[in-house]
This record gives C-alpha cells, structure tokens and sequence, in this order.
C-alpha cells in the first residue's frame, strides 16, 4: 500500500511537468519549482546538490541526475531569480529569506495543479476498481494489485505478477492477462471524457520528459551523426496506409520529427530504408494475396494488411498494381529504399554478428513460433548491429542504426541482444515506433501536447485490435482443426468463417460507444472464467502433491550437477592454463636461444602482461576464448539453474 501512495505521488509529479510544459515553460524553470518547493516546506536554508536532489525524490517521488540539478540551481535560482547564494564553500548554497511575489505566485499555482493531479488520478483509480470488479470479474483481486497495474500500463512498465493472491504462476499469468486486457477495456471506454484522458496523457507526456532528462544533459549536442533506421515490414504497411488510418497517422507523426531533424541539419541525417529481406517478405505476402483472389488460397481473418491488399481486387494485377504503387510511394513519400544486406559471413562484418543457434532456440521458446521465424527476426536485429559495427550506444542520437518494428518479439530479442553485448545499459538494435517518436518529440521539443503515438486512448485501440485479430486468428484456425477431424461439416465452417473474418479489426474501429462489443472477444464468460480458475487451482494442488514427493530426488540431482560441473571447471580451467604454459615456454625457449638479451627481457615481460589479460575476463576478445574454453561445463550449468529454479519453487 505504501508503494502504491509513492507511485500517485510520482504520476501527480509526471501530471504537473507536463502540465507547466503545456504552458510553454522551459524545463529549467519547471524543474527550478520543483526545488523552490522542495526547500521551503522542507524550511532548508543552507543546502548542497545532493541534499536537493534528495528533497526531490522524497517529497515528489523524481530522481533527477546530479548534473541537471547543479545546473538548475545555478543557471535559475542563483543568475535569473536571484533567490539563492552561495555559502561559505563551493559546495553549498544558502536561501534567502524573501521569496519574490512573481515567484511566490508561481509555487501556488504549482501546489494547486500538484494537489489536482492527486485528487483526479484517485478518482480515475476509484472508476477503474470499480469496472475492474464489476465489468471484468476482477472481484477477488486486490485493491492495489489493480492499481499498481493500472498505473504500470500508464507509464508503459511490465503489469507485475498479482502477489496478494497465493497462486501457481499459471493462474496468475492467467488473472493478468486479464487484468491487462480490462485496463486497456477500461481506458479504451473513456476516450470522449476530455477532462480524465487529458490527465492520463499529461502523465504519459511527463514520463516521456523525466525519461529524457535521466539519459541526457540538458545543454547536450544532439544529432551530430548520421542515423539509419530500418523499416520492418508491419512499419512499411503502416506508411502505405494497409494497417488503417491510425497507424498512417502514427508513421507520419514519426517521419515529421525525421523532417525536423534533417530540417535543422540542412541534410539528410536521418535515412529511411528496408533490406532485400523485408522486400522479399513484402512481395511473399502479395503472392498470398494473388493466391487468395485466385481462390487457391483462403484469407485468415486476422490480417488488417492482406485484408486491405485484397479489398477492391478481382485479378493478379491489380494485386501486382498495389505492390507497385506501394513501393513507389514509399520512395517518393518518405524516402524509404532498399538497401543492401549486411551479410555476417563476410570478414568484414563476422565479429559483428549476434546469431548463434542458443539464441535460435530462446527465441523459438519465448515467442512460440518455429526456429525459421526466429532466425528471421534475429537476421533483421543482426542487420542494425553489424551497421553498429560493433558500437555500443546509450542514445538515440548516437544509435547508427535502428531497426523499426512493430512485433514485440523482436523488440524483447534486440533487448536481449544489448545485454549479451554490455554489461552496462545500452539502445537496443530495434526499437518500436511509439517509443522512437516519444523520444524524437522530447529531443527536438516537439510542441505543447503529447504526440499522438503517447495517447493513451492509440495505445487502448492499438493493443485492443492486436488483442482482437489475434483471438480471431486463433479461432480460425481451431476451425481448420474441426474441419480436418470431421467435427464440423463445411456449410457450418463456412458461415463462421464469414463471422470470423467480419470482425477483423482494426484501431480506427475502435471507440468509446462500442468498446463494450468487444469484450465478448476479449473476455471468456463468466462461468468459463470461474470454472477455469478453479481448475487451475485444483491443478496447484496436484502439482504441490508431486513436487513434495519428488523434491528429495531433485535435491540430490542438484548436488550431483554442482560438483560436476565444480569439476568441470577445475579440469577446463587447468587445460587452459596448460596450454597457455606450453605456449609461452615454446616461446621463451625460442627466444632464449636465438635473440639478444635485451629483447629476451623484453619478450618475457611480454608474456607476463599476456598471462595477465588472459585472466581478465572483461577483455572482449578473452572473454570470447573463456567462453570456447568453458563451452563443455555449459550445459551442466544450465541444468543447475533449472534445477535451482525447480527446487526453489516447490519449497
């Protein structure tokens, strides 16, 4: 419940920021309030950066990067509204006694706007409790679990797991998928009451900027370098309008910051393109769509783009006409070409490449699709990182290259990518366009109100005609199952085929007065519902019951993995050293006997350095030799964590 409080108190801080930001306000002189305010409830007189930066996360939940601070106090409080002194030191400042009546004036309006963020986000909290219990069947879950994921789909964090409710972890992926699905439900509902939605946005707008100030200085140069982006083939559909006009919307909103930035270059810095992959993928799904008008093939409801290709087509031709008329626009509209393929297997390119078979195979288990559909979208991310040529950015701005997706899978796997890339935080290889534009609108301080892709009414319609034409998908082809099994007769698949590719949906679909017509779709019945949760926990009984039985034999096998793999270590570790003492010895004996003495003891220092990076395991080229040397005790290493993982979870 605490944690819940300091998150309201963070959104109403987000609120406020975006608020002043729509009045025009510099960011200084907003964040320059957020301090005066801070220092006199507090009463602070005599004050350092660190003290600052301290009072702002306790009384309004931000964190603020030391140097931005720093130069609020000195840039406003000290040279423009001559409020504050420096004290007996460099490291302190002292207030002054007397606020100014200007600035006086301003800290009530703050309070006023800080304290009605407050009160209207605990009424939007009270409406969505009560549609969360009523409308969704979310009666037996907890208050602030609800909250909590109402204020993580605000601000685009993860709904968390609901842990007030002791349960297996498949009924709780269950209950929030729902709870994910009645939220979007909920925000989608208010699109027409102006008062709440602007709020929200306010919130998402002022993430985006305390975003924006955690990863870049306020004075910071920006756009120095050249900037590829890659358009993925849902983005490509998205420019050329086959996805609805929302989405259109969405690209041409991101393609006018590009304009902005090339604007302000007076060149093209930032570059539009796709692959010879992605335009192989693009002319497939035309083919599909010929196949379709043919009638050797059969439309999958679901599909907004191949919907929109086959509308209005009664011949190849036109099809093939589309296709043309698609590329072409794409050229002359956006800028967008083809570029070349950045093969990995070139010598140029090969220590740039992220592909390996491991990460086929995660990939495959994280999205649920096949090893050739996870290649793909790796091929893709590998595309942006080999023009990296192996740089590690943390900003847009200095990113190379970016590929733009729509699909979450590829966006978790360019995630995963960076991390096995740094250590340290880094710009994934793809990013979505909701996300780029955000961050392109706060770079080149795009305007008063949030842009279009930080709605909060785009991002219930989007998620919501994703969440629809999936579950339309799906039964569609649970309908192809009954047919080949012979549990339904044609005549009848036939009629459902019709209904099922009717409600093929897209965002411009979508709105206040008929969001409730979906929730059939979204939602399983009632009696479904419950019958399902009891299921469920009946299932986390018997599971309770084989995983008490079992646990002793899986303890054992957990100790037997450790002390092989300990072993497997030992013995790796010391043919490696073996090895590199073989080398350095042929090496020195070499040396010894046909070298003079000086440049002996120059080759044996030589060694000794070598014998010290070797053993530095953050030198990237050692790491990678560690790796082949270690690769054999990898598996057993696997093993443990699973292991671990299912010992820790039965206790």
């Amino acid at each position: 419940m605490i944690y819940i409080e300091i998150m309201k108190k963070f959104i109403a801080s987000l609120a406020l920021l975006q608020e002043l930001y729509d009045e025009d306000i510099k960011i200084q002189d907003i964040l320059a309030l957020f301090i005066v305010i801070a220092l006199t409830e507090n009463g602070t007189r005599t004050f350092t950066d660190i003290d600052v930066q301290a009072l702002l996360e306790s009384k309004f939940e931000i964190k603020i990067p030391l140097a931005v601070v720093r130069d609020i106090i000195r840039s406003r409080l000290i040279r423009k509204w001559e409020i504050v002194d420096r004290g007996g030191n460099k490291k302190t400042y002292v207030r002054k006694n007397a606020l100014p009546s200007e600035i006086l004036k301003k800290l009530d309006i703050f309070k006023n706007e800080y304290d009605a963020a407050l009160k209207n986000f605990r009424k939007v909290e009270k409406s969505f409790l009560e549609y969360a219990k009523s409308r969704c069947l979310l009666s037996g879950a907890d208050d602030s679990a609800l909250t909590d994921s109402l204020i993580n789909y605000i601000l685009n964090h993860e709904i968390e797991d609901i842990s007030s409710i002791d349960l297996d972890v498949k009924k709780a992926g269950f209950i929030n998928n729902r709870i994910n699905k009645c939220v979007n439900l909920f925000i989608a509902s208010l699109e027409d009451k102006g008062e709440i939605r602007s709020l929200l946005n306010d919130i998402r707008g002022g993430h985006i900027i305390y975003y924006g100030l955690q990863h870049q200085g306020l004075d910071e140069k920006i756009f120095q370098d050249e900037l590829l982006f890659i358009l993925d083939t849902e983005i490509l559909f998205h420019a050329s309008g086959l996805h609805g006009s929302l989405f259109k919307q969405l690209f041409e909103e991101f393609y006018t910051f590009v304009e902005r930035v090339n604007a302000a270059k007076k060149k093209k810095l930032i570059r539009l393109a796709y692959t010879h992959d992605i335009r192989k993928e693009l002319e497939d799904i035309f083919t599909y769509a010929e196949y379709v008008i043919e009638g050797t093939r059969q439309l999958e409801p679901g599909h907004s783009a191949l919907e929109n290709i086959v509308n209005g087509c009664s011949s190849k031709s036109c099809i093939r006409q589309k296709l043309s008329k698609m590329i072409t626009g794409l050229s002359s509209q956006y800028g967008v070409n083809e570029i070349p393929e950045y093969s990995p297997k070139s010598k140029e390119y090969m220590d740039y490449n992220i592909i390996d078979q491991d990460f086929i195979d995660e990939l495959v288990d994280e999205c649920g699709r096949d090893a050739d559909y996870a290649y793909k979208i790796l091929s893709r991310i590998n595309t942006a990182c080999i023009a990296r040529k192996g740089y590690i950015p943390s900003k847009i701005y200095k990113a190379k290259a970016i590929l733009l997706t729509g699909k979450q899978c590829t966006i978790k796997a360019a995630i995963e990518t960076t991390k096995r890339m740094s250590e340290r935080w880094s710009l994934p290889c793809a990013l979505g366009i909701s996300q780029t534009t955000n961050t392109l609108w706060y770079l080149v301080g795009g305007g008063s109100s949030v842009p279009l892709s930080a709605d909060i009414a785009v991002k219930a319609k989007v998620a919501l005609s994703t969440y629809i034409n999936r579950n339309i998908h799906d039964r569609y082809i649970s309908l192809e199952q009954q047919v080949r099994n012979g549990e339904l007769d044609m005549d009848a698949a036939k009629d459902m085929y019709v209904s099922l590719r009717s409600r093929t949906t897209e965002p411009d679909d979508i709105h206040a007065n008929n969001v409730e017509s979906y929730v059939d779709i979204l939602l399983m019945p009632e009696e479904e519902y419950k019958n399902t949760i009891s299921m469920l926990e009946a299932q986390r009984e018997i599971n309770s019951m084989i995983k008490k039985k079992a646990m002793p034999v899986l303890e054992q096998d957990l100790r037997n993995a450790r002390t092989i793999y300990k072993w497997c270590r030992i013995i790796f570790t010391a043919l490696k050293n073996i090895m590199l003492i073989a080398a350095l010895a042929l090496i020195t004996y070499q040396l010894w006997l046909n070298t003079p003495k000086l440049v002996k003891y120059v080759g044996i220092l030589i060694e000794i350095v070598i014998v010290i990076i070797f053993n530095i395991d953050k030198v990237k080229i050692i790491n990678k030799l560690n790796r082949a040397f270690y690769k054999p005790c990898a598996n057993m290493y696997n093993r443990i964590k699973q292991l671990e993982d299912i010992v820790n979870h039965g206790r």
